[in-house]
């Protein structure tokens, strides 16, 4: 019977729904040069693309290192679209891609005539040339397009605007992009990230269904026209410190009153010296920020927890700069009187906790002055935002787990209805 049931079982991989073939996952290529690797991987993925029986299959993901493909990726690829594949996921890129046009494989956009790629709704493509030909319109059933290190132009961007009924546009890492224009036509976009484009050099967005704009890359030009529906930005600008919250404000200025998510990258001397410049956020229910620099950071998050009244979910990624600190030498402050009572504060999450007194002081005001705090959440590991995840820094080593001692000083200072987890 044992015997029987695995001659059934045997072959039910061959009919799995989801196919994801990633190269550095091989552990059992071990230690043989990359060349070996890529060739074995390639008959891997061929062998089982043979053996596959399923008629449809939901995702198909394959990554691999490769200059120039020694193997056919268009028969992969036609295979994915014959079993009517909804999301296709492909990561080709090379580290020289980053310096140079010529490893760019080109996307072949010809074999996605007629109804090929009716089922397709998802795209993602990592290393690639994409230039559809003029007039290319087999894209109509694609709603969310992710393009990473691909060389691409304006145009190419305007058409997946204009052919597709794209609700989601990630665009991370093109050198060659300067401008991005989502016009009254793409009525679809609600979703749209921005990563790392470096020659960009203006936004211009006049939508009014966009929900969430997320942007990390270099000072630009923005313009939001008539966006009433966005309620969730992330921003990252690189430049000069000192005139990042002016830029903040003036640029995201006809949206601020609605938003509901903010997610920020600050330092504490831009934020001490220019925190008045910000507005009150009346609608804010979640505030995200990256933070460095802790210098009496005590302070400056409470000028900026008062201008949220509304707030429910309250983070903090602070970037630890003494893991080794010395908690004989360490001054602890009293505890503070109330000076400002957060009616709505349910959830604080704090990373990047070494248990130096500021950080002992932030957490005493935040027990002392949310009233309806239920949840608070240490972590003495860096977590640091790299276009739309976020990565922790730090291993685990002796200044973390003294890091974890001191936080536990705090449980009995938290009152007896608030769940404090440490990390």
């Amino acid at each position: 019977m044992t015997s029987l049931l695995s001659t059934r079982w045997r072959y039910l991989w061959t009919y799995i729904v989801i196919l994801n073939f990633d190269i550095e996952n091989m552990d059992k290529y071990g230690n043989k040069p990359l060349q070996q690797k890529r060739l074995e991987f390639a008959k891997w993925v061929d062998g089982v693309l043979r053996l596959h029986q399923s008629e449809r299959i939901n995702k198909f993901i394959v990554h691999d290192l490769n200059k120039k493909p020694a193997y056919d990726i268009k028969a992969w690829i036609s295979f994915a679209l014959a079993k009517k594949v909804e999301s296709l996921h492909l990561d080709f890129l090379q580290l020289s891609a980053l310096c140079s046009e010529s490893p760019f494989y080109t996307f072949p956009c010809s074999l996605f005539t007629g109804d090929k790629a009716s089922s397709v709704k998802s795209l993602y493509l990592r290393g690639f040339r994409l230039h559809p030909p003029r007039e290319f319109d087999c894209f109509k059933s694609l709603t969310s397009l992710s393009l990473k290190n691909v060389c691409l132009t304006e145009d190419t961007i305007d058409y997946f605007l204009t052919y597709c009924s794209l609700e989601h546009l990630c665009v991370e890492g093109v050198k060659t992009l300067t401008s991005l224009k989502v016009m009254v036509g793409s009525v679809w976009l609600k979703y749209l990230e921005v990563y790392h484009c470096w020659k960009l050099k203006n936004i211009k967005v006049y939508t009014t269904n966009l929900v969430s704009l997320k942007y990390d890359g270099p000072k630009i030009s923005l313009s939001l026209e008539s966006c009433p529906q966005l309620v969730d930005v992330c921003c990252r600008v690189n430049g000069a410190h000192e005139e990042r919250i002016a830029y903040i404000v003036g640029q995201y200025q006809s949206c601020l009153s609605q938003l509901k998510t903010l997610t920020l990258a600050l330092t504490h001397s831009e934020v001490a010296t220019n925190s008045k410049m910000l507005p009150t956020f009346s609608n804010l229910k979640t505030l995200v920020l990256q933070f460095l620099g802790k210098k009496d950071h005590f302070t400056t998050f409470t000028s900026l927890l008062k201008v949220c009244p509304l707030l429910h979910r309250f983070e903090l990624h602070l970037v630890c700069c003494n893991p080794h600190i010395n908690p004989q030498e360490m001054t602890y402050v009293s505890e503070c009187v109330p000076e400002y009572i957060h009616q709505f504060l349910k959830e604080v999450e704090l990373s990047g906790f070494e248990g130096s007194a500021e950080d002992m002081e932030l957490a005493i005001y935040l027990f002392n002055n949310v009233v309806t705090l239920d949840k608070f959440t240490v972590d003495p590991r860096d977590r640091r935002l790299r276009g739309n995840e976020w990565f922790r820094f730090r291993v685990e080593d002796e200044g973390i787990l003294s890091s974890r001692e001191r936080a536990k000083q705090l449980l009995v200072k938290k009152p007896p209805n608030v769940l404090m987890t440490i990390l």
